[in-house]
């Protein structure tokens, strides 16, 4: 492991070093946040149905076996069909759940989370939990098939689409008592953040950073999150949205920062765990604790516009909690999708 990876992947903490100065001193995680949330009574779930994008792997198929676990009926929405079939099979395997199933998905183009939606729709099912997980991580300078930086299209643009589109189908699965949920995974890198509105996609006058441009990304996921349990409040339709922090977890999420690693130039069983003792990375299943807990606790059910960390409410920074940014946001992000309320 060279120095510079190091520093790759930890600098978002660095750049902040008083982000962490307010939080209080925890343990190193054994898995006992997790077994706290799985302790926790959960909501009814009947036939309750749950769409996790990017559940073929990491936090997002660790939540999906836990949700599975609960009887809850799973959609994967995943980039790859192969990936996410197997994935499939695993998850039904680990969690005695039969009701796993998977739908292409393609965070990086509109026309692909369109045809989710339609396919999803014309099923007639009703969705309950929308865990919004997939996401990328300090990549190369890259754009979507729509033209838009790689990491705020896909971690925030996409996402939003996603959200607008089946947030009628949302409302009308909500009953007495029982909101709809929606679980943005946003980061402590929203510290980093900047929402520049002029230069969203570092095309005209700011200088491609992979870690500026995912704080960018990670801040528009706290603002839209709390954006949306505004909306939903004012328009009295019964969805309530968190945000959450879930770590750093030893995921594919982080194959940008060690990609000699990733790419097994070097020899995992040796480097590998070295690299998590020193980072101190959470297990996927640690990393999910905070999003199984937002969408089956019954403890969260009359809250909403928070943001979480380790099964608790924690303070974002001041911008993710700038009301104004999150509605201005919230206007340009669907001008860029072409959707309205």
């Amino acid at each position: 492991m060279t120095s510079n990876a190091f520093t790759t992947l930890s600098s978002w903490t660095t750049l902040v070093p008083n982000a962490n100065a307010s939080r209080p001193r925890r343990e190193r995680f054994s898995g006992s946040v997790l077994m706290k949330a799985q302790k926790v009574p959960s909501i009814p779930n009947g036939e309750r149905h749950v769409i996790i994008t990017g559940g073929n792997c990491g936090i997002g198929k660790a939540t999906a076996v836990e949700l599975a676990k609960q009887a809850m009926h799973i959609t994967l929405a995943c980039r790859s069909k192969e990936r996410g079939e197997k994935a499939c099979l695993e998850i039904s395997s680990v969690s005695g759940n039969p009701n796993v199933r998977t739908m292409t998905c393609d965070l990086a183009s509109f026309d692909s989370i369109h045809r989710f939606v339609e396919n999803y729709l014309q099923e007639g099912l009703p969705l309950h939990v929308l865990v919004n997980n997939a996401g990328i991580m300090a990549c190369p300078q890259s754009y979507t098939k729509d033209g838009f930086e790689m990491q705020f299209g896909v971690n925030h643009l996409g996402h939003f689409l996603l959200t607008k589109l089946l947030l009628k189908t949302l409302a009308e699965s909500a009953t007495a008592g029982s909101n709809s949920r929606v679980v943005v995974l946003a980061s402590l890198a929203e510290r980093l953040g900047k929402i520049d509105f002029n230069d969203l996609n570092f095309k005209s006058y700011r200088v491609y950073n992979a870690w500026l441009a995912y704080g960018q990304s990670k801040l528009a996921n706290c603002l839209f999150s709390k954006e949306l349990s505004k909306r939903s409040k004012s328009g009295n339709i019964g969805v309530i949205s968190n945000s959450m922090h879930p770590g750093i977890v030893d995921t594919e999420l982080i194959r940008y920062a060690f990609p000699l690693v990733m790419r097994g130039n070097l020899p995992l069983k040796e480097i590998r765990p070295i690299i998590v003792k020193l980072l101190g990375l959470k297990t996927p299943e640690e990393g999910a604790s905070t999003a199984v807990y937002l969408a089956s606790s019954h403890l969260v059910e009359g809250i909403s516009g928070a943001y979480f960390e380790d099964c608790q409410i924690r303070e974002p920074s001041l911008q993710a909690q700038n009301s104004e940014l999150a509605s201005q946001l919230w206007r340009i992000s669907e001008e860029l999708t072409g959707t309205r309320d």
